[in-house]
């Protein structure tokens, strides 16, 4: 499970910034915001969190930067060359930071350790890479894996390892790192089987959704459609119909599927079925549905898997075309236990409502804006407020700041 995500200069973030999943140990009452991990590092997370802010204060950013970290992790081994330039998009609005690294990291929860991840890269190469955990032992401390820096000296990466962790041929993977891409990648690629867990978490476990995800055309996982009441409950539909889609062969009461192409990458035609006035079953065209019954079949897909499968849910913008009880209807999914068994949401918005009272905890709100041009992330918690306060009221109120600076017009 997700700890923490740190990134700083990407995009519109300049000085380090922290989302963090983290919480204190529960006091009883409302404490359904929170999920046992069984390690004592980290022994409660959020199962959900939320980020606020105005337009343009930077929250597409940070998505943006960890879906950055999840691709280059990856992908650095295997589909970039020697040369290749690094994605990195460093802070634009200050010189002395526009040839500097920029800085990712994450500490997570697998299987029995808690493991910190991370790394710093400019344009052209890694400068630096380290890999620590810590086992589930109470009085156990952190142990390092390895680490790779740069030697400005020399040029050359300079590595550290942790021979009784790391068993295997670490020379090949060391050497065979590229200048531009991850030790980390690279060993595994080499089947460094002590690695493969970081990597298939980042990697499979970690799934970032981000705001054009739900302009494109419905690709979602159909087949975790079958059978699947949560997804009608989603839609509110009587059912779904899939055509043309050869994958699928099975049939179920709520999804008739129908294969007349012999290709699995055919277009596929989705229906819903809707009841009518005298009781029949009406089919409709989804590009005939609104927007928001769109974006909520887009979503089923991710949604029904990360559930499934214990993933971490990132989604940028999820507000978009949905109706505030729609909205609140899919986080409420991460925060029913009996729903929920190990996955995480988190999700950007300006969909205030989800802030009302005894729905989200004080310790899942975020808020985003900007501080001397550059994006700034804090915690509700940061402020001294009432457990039973009306979070929503005093946000848009402006108390807790990350609220849109507009000018009042008036006529002479």
């Amino acid at each position: 499970m997700l700890i923490e995500f740190s990134v700083a200069n990407y995009r519109s973030i300049a000085e380090r910034q922290t989302l963090s999943m983290a919480a204190p140990k529960p006091r009883g009452g409302h404490d359904r915001h929170l999920v046992a991990t069984g390690h004592p590092a980290a022994p409660f997370v959020l199962n959900a969190a939320c980020i606020f802010g105005p337009n343009g204060s930077g929250k597409s950013s940070f998505v943006e930067a960890v879906r950055f970290f999840k691709t280059f992790v990856s992908d650095s081994a295997h589909r970039m060359q020697h040369g290749d330039p690094i994605g990195t998009v460093p802070f634009a609005l200050d010189s002395a930071l526009a040839d500097a690294p920029s800085e990712f990291e994450i500490v997570f929860i697998a299987g029995l350790e808690l493991f910190q991840y991370g790394f710093r890269a400019t344009r052209h190469r890694v400068v630096e890479e380290w890999l620590f955990s810590r086992t589930m032992k109470p009085h156990a401390r952190m142990r390092t894996i390895f680490r790779r820096r740069l030697d400005p000296v020399t040029g050359t990466d300079v590595y550290e390892m942790n021979r009784d962790y790391l068993k295997g041929n670490r020379e090949v993977w060391r050497t065979s790192t590229r200048p531009n891409g991850l030790f980390l990648s690279m060993s595994v690629q080499l089947h460094a089987a002590p690695l493969t867990q970081v990597f298939d978490w980042i990697g499979s476990k970690l799934v970032v959704l981000p705001s054009i995800y739900l302009a494109e055309e419905p690709d979602s996982s159909f087949e975790l459609l079958v059978d699947k009441d949560s997804c009608l409950e989603i839609l509110g539909v009587v059912g779904i119909e899939i055509i043309d889609y050869e994958i699928l062969q099975r049939r179920s009461a709520h999804l008739e599927v129908r294969s007349d192409r012999s290709s699995p990458f055919a277009r596929v035609d989705v229906k819903t079925i809707h009841r009518d006035r005298q009781g029949a079953n009406v089919s409709l065209n989804l590009r005939d549905e609104s927007d928001g019954t769109r974006a909520l079949f887009q979503l089923a897909g991710p949604w029904l898997e990360a559930l499934l499968e214990n993933h971490t849910l990132i989604v940028d913008e999820l507000h978009r075309s949905l109706h505030p009880h729609a909205l609140r209807l899919l986080v409420s999914m991460f925060m029913d236990p009996k729903r929920n068994d190990g996955a995480q949401l988190v999700f950007t918005g300006h969909e205030t409502s989800v802030m009302a009272r005894n729905f989200l905890h004080r310790d899942q709100i975020w808020f985003m804006e900007k501080d001397r041009s550059a994006t700034v992330l804090f915690p509700l918690s940061d402020f001294k407020v009432r457990e039973f306060e009306a979070f929503q009221k005093a946000y848009l109120d402006g108390r807790f700041g990350a609220v849109p600076r507009i000018r009042d017009f008036r006529d002479d």
